[in-house]
């Protein structure tokens, strides 16, 4: 399955992805349901059948014939599909905008795994740690 920025899901694909990660194999009926008990979606059923056409198209889903109607499921893992949609994200601006797209990522991991610097009181105490930044203030 490929995923990139240009293929990844829209919102109600998201809603459809989601509830096929939850249930594994249904029917685009059984989506239908889904996502009005679950998510208070009540969608026309072309409009369900429509959207799972759409992740078959591009890659998110599987789909086999069970009678006379289509049954569907998810053609990687949620972990697996975040990850690609992730990569192909990552390698489209990094083709845009080269090194700058680099270190943007660079600086953005950083941020994400750094533990939380307040102890939780709201002291206001400046938001920066100790020996970071460049010693010219935050510019606020």
């Amino acid at each position: 399955m490929k995923a990139t920025a240009a293929t990844g899901p829209g919102s109600l694909e998201q809603l459809v992805l989601n509830t096929l990660w939850e249930g594994r194999r249904l029917s685009c009926g059984q989506v239908r349901q889904s996502l009005g008990r679950r998510h208070r979606k009540r969608l026309a059923y072309t409009t369900v059948l429509t959207v799972l056409d759409r992740l078959y198209k591009k890659g998110a889903v599987d789909r086999h014939k069970e009678g006379r109607k289509f049954v569907y499921r998810p053609a990687a893992s949620r972990r697996s599909y975040v990850k690609s949609l992730i990569q192909g994200t990552v390698r489209g601006l990094v083709h845009r905008y080269g090194q700058e797209a680099v270190v943007a990522f660079i600086e953005e991991a950083d941020e994400l795994t750094e533990p939380p610097a307040s102890d939780g009181k709201g002291d206001g105490g400046g938001g920066e740690s100790a020996g970071k930044g460049d010693g010219k203030g935050d510019g606020r």
